[in-house]
């Protein structure tokens, strides 16, 4: 949680562009600081850390319109792929906290792997056949992604 408060304080300067205020980033900065810091500490338990990037994650990539108009604030125009980026980064989220709750389970590294990039197989895929055609791509790149993603889950298995 505390990579995540880091990561979300150097991107400040980047979501300038598109308007987003300043003052809807701070407190989740605060708040993933608090909750790394106590996770650290043993204070918290570590299943906060892979409730945090499930909850977040999926509702970012499940809702990535009010996500942008909502939460963010971002007041100028969003494009399509822009919003399908945003999507996927949620996806990435929910692939870490799939990554973080089977560690948090007692599940061993290598099939924590290979759950973590299961999901993103998943992902990779519904983007493909949902998504990228009506952003103008081609299917191949999503597939492409969901197969070399499958490979890595298998040979984390091997």
């Amino acid at each position: 949680l505390v990579a995540a408060a880091l990561t979300t304080l150097v991107s400040v300067a980047n979501w300038d562009v598109l308007s987003r205020p300043l003052g809807n980033q701070i407190p989740g900065v605060v708040l993933l600081s608090i909750l790394g810091k106590l996770t650290l500490g043993g204070r918290v338990g570590p299943r906060w850390a892979a409730g945090v990037y499930l909850l977040l994650g999926g509702l970012i990539w499940a809702a990535p319109t009010s996500t942008i108009q909502d939460v963010y604030e971002i007041q100028k125009p969003v494009s399509d792929v822009g919003r399908s980026m945003l999507s996927l980064s949620g996806g990435a989220l929910v692939s870490t906290g799939v990554f973080l709750a089977g560690l948090v389970r007692g599940i061993a590294l290598p099939q924590c792997l290979a759950l973590t990039f299961a999901t993103d197989a998943a992902l990779a895929l519904k983007w493909a056949l949902l998504e990228v055609s009506s952003l103008g791509g081609a299917k191949v790149g999503g597939f492409l992604w969901a197969i070399s993603s499958l490979a890595v889950a298998a040979l984390s298995l091997a």
